[in-house]
């Protein structure tokens, strides 16, 4: 399941407010990694304030992490990506 989630302003303790922008930027980006096959089963969240982004959640394999970074640095207002989404092999793809 792909969402989007406000993150709070450390410094300050408080809920920092989402602007309609951000928000927009965000749902564009998730948008483009579900239409990019991406995105999907395990969750991948995404975060955006002031020209960053943070991608986290869990994904399958190294390489849809790092293309779910590629999508999201070729979104506009994306100056940075911090991806912390983690690797976490589905059964299947386990040797015995």
């Amino acid at each position: 399941m792909l969402q989007s989630v406000c993150t709070t302003n450390e410094s300050q303790k408080s809920p920092e407010p989402c602007s309609q922008n951000d928000e927009e930027t965000e749902r564009h980006i998730l948008r483009q990694l579900r239409q990019s096959g991406v995105g999907g089963q395990p969750a991948v969240q995404c975060q955006f304030r002031n020209g960053v982004l943070v991608l986290s959640g869990s994904l399958p394999s190294y390489y849809r992490k790092q293309m779910a970074q590629e999508v999201a640095l070729q979104a506009a207002h994306v100056s940075r990506v911090v991806n912390l989404i983690e690797v976490v092999p589905s059964k299947q793809n386990q040797t015995k």
